[in-house]
């Protein structure tokens, strides 16, 4: 699927290097075997080779990682503001009696799909400044992740065969994703459906074929008919977050006994369902129990914010309130303040792992053991107070921890 990749302002010059006509020759015939292997033709690879050029500007923003972690705040902003969530509505009761015809079959609800199709290209105006075959031909052949993007090229190829879409001119994001619902080819491979029995699957320009992919996708993955997403809720002042890993899942009726309430501070129902506590602001913002279903619309695209943008932004269209906008005392967290964090915990003895800058679920992990060993909420947040605390404690120690660099 699609990734946000954040503009950072500036100028920006991209530059192909010469590349020796026998090692580009000895790269497509290597290719040409495997794919051969798994069915391409020769007419068929002719035709692609014939038509394909590399593009540099993939490789610059695959290597490109953002310098600033956006806030959660700031990314709804930018994600789901309110004038997509009015022209959602619009397009909800446009394509109303076809998206319940699909939740018949498929079992997800309209708003669903309609936040999807939102955020993915909003409402298909964006579905790429790329070209399919070009993007992925450029990534096959670059060395950092070439076995991944040759069997997206591989599957590519496929569609071009058996469906005689043209993947030299089909638009798409830099990094292969096309369509409606950005798919990747191995996702269209997969479970892009031919809907309106025309004999042919088009998840660009045919509004049937990509709502009832999307279904098929979310179904297979494991949409739990009659669940919801998740639900925003408040914290009681008391929350016991010494005895609390809010990382596991309880029954929501666990949460209840601890004080959790609605949005309306009301008490949540006694239900078995199973909710995990997500906090992507950290104790002081916003606060959301999740269900199954929000792991399946990460299976889509693994991002905790994606994830929670499409569940607020589906609850929107049904005219559900507005989230309380908190924005942190700094809009942004950088890389290079997260490598600070990662070594401090590593100092401290908390983290085992790569300097990366990278605020994955390892680092949230021992970042939680850490604020539970100075007596406050383990809420695996970073920000700039949590780090002037690690800090400090580090500066207290006289002998420090190796860190992997």
């Amino acid at each position: 699927m699609i990734r946000i990749v954040l503009m950072i302002v500036g100028a920006f010059m991209f530059f192909s290097l010469p590349v020796r006509a026998e090692e580009t020759s000895s790269w497509e015939k290597d290719f040409r075997i495997k794919a051969s292997e798994k069915g391409i033709t020769k007419k068929t690879l002719d035709n692609f080779f014939k038509n394909v050029q590399e593009n540099p500007k993939v490789i610059a923003l695959d290597r490109k990682q953002p310098e600033f972690r956006l806030g959660f705040q700031e990314y709804l902003d930018i994600i789901v503001p309110e004038y997509r969530v009015k022209k959602g509505r619009k397009m909800f009761f446009r394509h109303l009696p076809m998206l319940k015809k699909l939740e018949k079959q498929y079992g997800i609800p309209p708003q669903y799909l309609i936040a999807f199709w939102g955020m993915e290209t909003n409402f298909g105006k964006n579905k790429g400044d790329f070209t399919l075959g070009s993007s992925l031909l450029t990534l096959a052949k670059d060395t950092r992740r070439p076995d991944f993007f040759q069997k997206e090229l591989v599957n590519a190829l496929k569609i071009m065969q058996r469906d005689g879409l043209d993947i030299n001119k089909t638009p798409s994001s830099w990094a292969g994703a096309f369509g409606n619902f950005q798919f990747m080819p191995s996702t269209y491979v997969a479970y892009a459906l031919d809907a309106n029995k025309d004999k042919r699957i088009n998840i660009i320009s045919d509004i049937e074929d990509s709502f009832s992919s999307a279904a098929n996708y979310l179904y297979s993955a494991g949409w739990r008919k009659g669940e919801k997403w998740g639900r925003p809720v408040i914290l009681p002042a008391d929350f016991p977050w010494d005895k609390i890993d809010i990382s596991k899942q309880m029954p929501l009726k666990t949460w209840k006994k601890l004080g959790v309430q609605n949005v309306k501070h009301k008490d949540l129902p006694d239900s078995d369902i199973m909710a995990e506590l997500v906090l992507p602001m950290g104790y002081k913002g916003p606060a959301f129990l999740v269900y199954h279903n929000f792991n399946v619309i990460s299976d889509w695209n693994r991002s905790v914010y994606y994830a929670l943008a499409v569940g607020y932004f589906a609850d929107r269209l049904l005219n559900a309130p507005r989230l309380p906008k908190i924005y942190p005392r700094e809009d942004v967290f950088s890389s290079y303040q997260t490598k600070e964090l990662q070594a401090g915990l590593c100092s401290l003895g908390f983290y085992q792992g790569k300097i990366d800058g990278i605020l994955g679920r390892k680092s949230r992990e021992s970042l939680k053991n850490f604020q539970r060993s100075v007596n406050l909420p383990a809420d695996g947040y970073a920000d700039r107070d949590i780090l002037d605390i690690i800090n400090k404690e580090k500066a207290k120690k006289e002998k420090s921890f190796a860190c992997e660099n």
